[in-house]
């Protein structure tokens, strides 16, 4: 009977220890999905920011010749034009901008969530507690 008592308590041990380890593995992966959902979010937004600096870029120069061209026939309509090209210059840095923000910030959710639980220090009674708490 004493041997059947601690068969069965080898195999409840045995069977918490793999419910402990399966549960933190659960939680450790749905803290990744969530860190990739989260990062995958900045960089789509990044994408979203970046993509219109080839075509202010592309418009930038072609007023670039139009201005060119503007200043022989009419110089006043040709400096209308410069503003033009200026507001331009200011939309593209502030998007450039915003996209370099929106990529640092998904590099900060990746690095700062690569270790999801944080250290307990060497205190043997804390580790203790932390791992019986799960």
């Amino acid at each position: 009977v004493a041997s059947t008592a601690a068969g069965a308590l080898v195999v409840a041990v045995a069977l918490y220890v793999a419910e402990r380890a399966m549960a933190r593995a659960e939680v450790i992966q749905a803290t990744r999905k969530r860190t990739a959902a989260l990062s995958d979010t900045f960089c789509e937004a990044a994408e979203q920011q970046g993509a219109v600096l080839p075509f202010i870029s592309a418009a930038s120069i072609a007023i670039a010749g139009i201005i060119t061209f503007g200043t022989e026939l009419n110089p006043f309509y040709a400096s209308g034009l410069t503003l033009l090209q200026a507001l331009g210059w200011i939309v593209s840095s502030r998007k450039g901008s915003a996209a370099k923000f929106e990529s640092e910030g998904a590099l900060m959710v990746n690095l700062s969530s690569l270790n999801p639980r944080s250290t307990v220090g060497l205190d043997p009674l804390k580790r203790f507690k932390r791992w019986i708490m799960g």
